[in-house]
């Protein structure tokens, strides 16, 4: 892992984070990782699975030892300080340590290392632990080797542009954009708080040129008038992720944000960020442009092979029929390949609502009722249903008061004209707010569609 310190050496003397009111050069995030370095060093074990789970509140600082623990060979746990379920995620991932406030306190009763943790440090290579967010049943933890995820970032060329970090480190996303961002030897913008208010005044006052997003925040965004509040002129690149994009809010986002080239990205938990290449702004298609990466389509579904693949996921109970013996992994990701052998994604397998044998994308409905000028947001999903197995349920968030009869009979009669009839929302509920987990994007409450969805 010295290449990574080298590399962050040529940037010494530029600003490596703007976090709680205070910068930090690269120089001073060099000097952070070593004096964890000799912290850690002082209390792990020589050889052997060694886990540290990492409950920093700041960004800078979960980072730093993140790179502080691949240089001793051991495996990162980051998790968030306050998280509910980091207790559970500590068992599971057989974490003997938790480093909290740059101290290093032992775990008591970990249960025993899993034999994939006892295969990596046979290795000799770092390890990184992940959780999946649960958004679909049970979080998963999956373990990467690091050495093998962080090599990703060798070709990242250098930068001298401002990253708005919105997702913490214990998240794929979050973690690809702040390593791209630190190899690069840019800076990284660390809002004080998650809320669109929040990232519209940090990319004021920082004059941030980079954006990742999801299409939920970006569409909260919207919603909260951040382009009209705040002076967003400086972003250049908005790239989009982690869930699919409704065509409709593209459009909207393109509007609002005139001066940025938005851009879609790709990337799992189970392989890291895949690099892709965008069409042109404003559309959903992308190809891969990542030599490490080999994908494929499987009835619809996308399937990726790439060095960068977990090892494993370290729940006894955990379903691994995603991972398949010969390095394919199965993204669970609906994709249409158009003519000229783009892809775009169209929602996730499991979402599909079954009506009556005939598929539907909750993605497809979604952007529909979004293009109506009254609906602020929507979120669409499955229901069970006697006849057909399931029916189309749709959650929209009006953009002001409304009788909320008229609203639902204006959706369905629009929703008439624009989609086949099985595609209509059976059941329509008016809300102040649609739901979003943790991490940002849309939750959606799945009912087992039936044995042929």
């Amino acid at each position: 892992m010295h290449w990574i310190r080298k590399r962050l050496a040529q940037f010494s003397a530029r600003t490596a984070f703007h976090e709680e009111g205070a910068s930090l050069t690269y120089a001073g995030f060099i000097q952070r990782i070593e004096s964890l370095e000799e912290t850690l060093a002082t209390g792990l074990a020589k050889t052997g699975p060694e886990v540290v789970a990492v409950q920093e509140a700041r960004a800078s600082e979960s980072l730093a030892a993140l790179l502080a623990l691949a240089s001793l060979g051991k495996t990162a746990l980051p998790l968030d300080p306050d998280s509910p379920e980091a207790g559970q995620q500590k068992q599971i991932a057989s974490a003997r340590w938790t480093l909290r406030d740059g101290k290093l306190l032992p775990e008591t009763a970990p249960r025993q290392p899993h034999p994939l943790l006892h295969q990596l440090a046979g290795s000799g290579h770092p390890g990184l632990i992940l959780f999946s967010s649960g958004t679909t049943g049970q979080p998963k933890g999956m373990l990467h080797d690091l050495k093998h995820l962080l090599d990703r970032y060798k070709k990242v060329q250098p930068r001298t542009d401002t990253t708005l970090q919105l997702l913490p480190v214990d998240h794929i996303g979050g973690l690809d954009a702040a390593l791209r961002t630190l190899c690069a030897g840019s800076a990284l913008v660390i809002p004080d708080a998650r809320t669109p208010d929040a990232a519209g005044q940090s990319i004021a006052a920082h004059q941030v040129n980079v954006l990742p997003a999801s299409p939920t925040f970006l569409n909260l965004m919207l919603i909260a008038g951040v382009p009209r509040k705040h002076d967003t002129s400086s972003l250049e690149v908005i790239a989009y992720g982690a869930e699919p994009m409704p065509p409709s809010l593209l459009e909207k986002l393109s509007a609002a944000f005139p001066g940025a080239d938005l851009q879609q990205k790709f990337g799992t938990s189970e392989t890291g960020a895949v690099r892709v290449k965008s069409g042109e702004s404003g559309s959903l298609a992308f190809s891969f442009s990542d030599s490490d990466t080999e994908w494929k389509t499987v009835d619809g579904e996308l399937w990726l092979r790439s060095s960068s693949r977990i090892l494993g996921y370290l729940n006894p109970e955990a379903d691994s029929t995603s991972l398949l013996d010969d390095g394919w992994f199965r993204t669970g990701d609906m994709v249409e390949v158009t003519d000229g052998g783009l892809l775009r994604i169209i929602g996730r397998r499991q979402d599909l609502i079954n009506v009556g044998g005939e598929k539907v994308t909750p993605l497809e409905v979604e952007s529909v009722i979004m293009e109506m000028p009254e609906i602020a947001d929507c979120q669409v999903q499955g229901e069970e249903n006697a006849i057909t197995g399931q029916s189309v349920a749709a959650l929209v968030v009006p953009h002001s008061d409304i009788d909320p009869r008229e609203l639902k009979r204006a959706i369905k009669q629009y929703c008439r004209k624009r989609l086949s009839t099985y595609k209509v929302p059976a059941r329509i509920q008016i809300s102040d707010q649609a739901e979003y987990s943790e991490r940002l994007k849309k939750t959606r409450h799945r009912q087992e569609p039936g044995p042929d969805a």
